[in-house]
């Protein structure tokens, strides 16, 4: 599994995977949607990602009543946002391809983001080290699996803008 992004002339950022990612990628905007289509407000990933406001619980109502409507509709707009590029890029037996567009690189990274926060916290990540007890076999593997790619991807996005520079061990994947 390969995946290569850089940043376009004019600003925009080509991003080149092979065809299995490229699939799985097409499969991502469901996973965040089925969340926040029925959010039980009271899991873990629905606190971090529609945090409160308020410990007073009269203005934090007041304030969820406010706020939490909006916040959704921004989710679902990146989601489709996602979908979008998804929807506009071409996969081949032998690689797939997407185009980010500058104006669509924060709400891709968002979703991505989004993604991730969405599985550490189903997987109730608390410290660094919390891969070292997952074992192939454990059912939480294949979302371990996500989170590091959902990281990889974002990282490649990162490093692409020429503001970031950090090096993830491959061995951490």
């Amino acid at each position: 599994m390969y995946l290569a992004v850089s940043k376009t002339d004019n600003g925009d950022f080509a991003v080149v995977m092979s065809t299995p990612l490229f699939h799985y990628l097409s499969l991502l905007p469901d996973r965040l949607r089925d969340a926040l289509d029925s959010p039980d407000y009271a899991t873990r990933a629905m606190r971090r990602m529609f945090p409160p406001g308020y410990s007073d619980p009269e203005k934090e109502s007041e304030y969820q009543d406010l706020v939490k409507g909006d916040l959704l509709q921004q989710r679902l707009q990146k989601i489709a946002a996602f979908e979008g590029i998804v929807a506009q890029g071409s996969v081949s037996n032998s690689e797939g391809k997407l185009l980010i567009r500058a104006a669509e690189f924060d709400a891709c990274l968002s979703f991505l983001n989004d993604l991730r926060v969405l599985l550490g916290e189903e997987l109730e990540i608390e410290d660094d080290d919390w891969e070292r007890d997952i074992d192939p076999d454990d059912p939480r593997a294949d979302k371990v699996l996500m989170l590091h790619l959902l990281g990889y991807i974002e990282q490649g996005l990162l490093e692409a803008t020429g503001m970031v520079d950090f090096e993830i061990d491959p061995e951490d994947l």
